[in-house]
C-alpha cells in the first residue's frame, strides 16, 4: 500500500489513492486536476521515505470533486453585567478531492488505474464448492427428535383485596374535675 503525507493550505494530510479529502477551499474548479508537491513523507511497499523538509520530485495529484460549505458552527459573545450580546454563525469553505496519483519520486508512482490492475492479479481464484457428503444428510436427517416442553402452570388469578378494618373510634379523655371540697378530702385522708 502506497500513502503520502502532504501539506495543503496549512494542514497535513494523509493521502491514500482513491481516499476522498476535505480541504479548506482551493481556487480550482470542479473536475479540474490539482497537484501538491509539498511530500513531507511517502511510504511504499514497506519502505519509507522522510522529507528534509519535503522530498523532491514527489507529488500527489487529485481530482476536485465539489466545493461547499461546512456546518453552521453559532459564535456568541456577551460580556456580563454590561448587556452586551452578539451572535452569529460561520460556514466554512471546503474543497472535496479525491487523490488519483501519488508520486514520491524515482520511479515509485501509483495511480488509481495501476493498483486496481494490482489487486486484480492478486486476487485469488476462488475454489470450487465442495459438495456435501452423503453421510452427513443422513445424519442429519436421524436428528433425535425435539423434546416435548414442558407445560406451563396456569396463571394465578389476582387475589382479592383484603377488606379494610372500620377505622377506631378515637376516645378523647375528659379531664377530671374536682371540686376544692373533693381536694380536702384526698389531702385529709392521705395525712391519717
Amino acid at each position: 500500500m502506497i500513502y503520502a503525507i502532504f501539506r495543503a493550505a496549512g494542514y497535513q494530510y494523509r493521502a491514500v489513492l482513491g481516499e476522498v479529502l476535505r480541504l479548506p477551499s482551493l481556487d480550482a474548479e470542479s473536475g479540474s486536476t490539482v497537484v501538491f508537491d509539498d511530500v513531507l513523507l511517502g511510504a511504499s511497499d514497506g519502505e519509507t521515505l522522510i522529507g528534509q523538509p519535503s522530498l523532491e520530485g514527489a507529488a500527489v495529484r487529485a481530482q476536485v470533486l465539489r466545493h461547499g460549505r461546512a456546518d453552521k458552527v453559532v459564535v456568541f459573545r456577551f460580556k456580563r453585567r454590561k448587556n452586551y450580546r452578539r451572535k452569529t454563525g460561520h460556514r466554512q469553505g471546503f474543497t472535496e478531492i479525491r487523490v488519483s496519483e501519488i508520486d514520491l519520486g524515482g520511479g515509485r508512482r501509483m495511480t488509481l488505474e495501476m493498483e486496481a490492475k494490482a489487486k486484480a492479479k492478486a486476487k485469488p481464484k476462488k475454489a470450487p464448492a465442495r459438495k456435501k457428503k452423503p453421510e452427513a444428510k443422513v445424519a442429519a436427517a436421524k436428528k433425535p427428535a425435539a423434546k416435548p416442553r414442558a407445560k406451563k402452570a396456569p396463571a394465578r388469578k389476582p387475589a382479592k383485596p383484603k377488606a379494610k378494618a372500620a377505622p377506631k373510634k378515637k376516645t378523647t379523655a375528659k379531664p377530671k374535675t374536682t371540686t376544692k371540697a373533693k381536694a380536702k378530702e384526698t389531702s385529709k385522708s392521705k395525712k391519717k
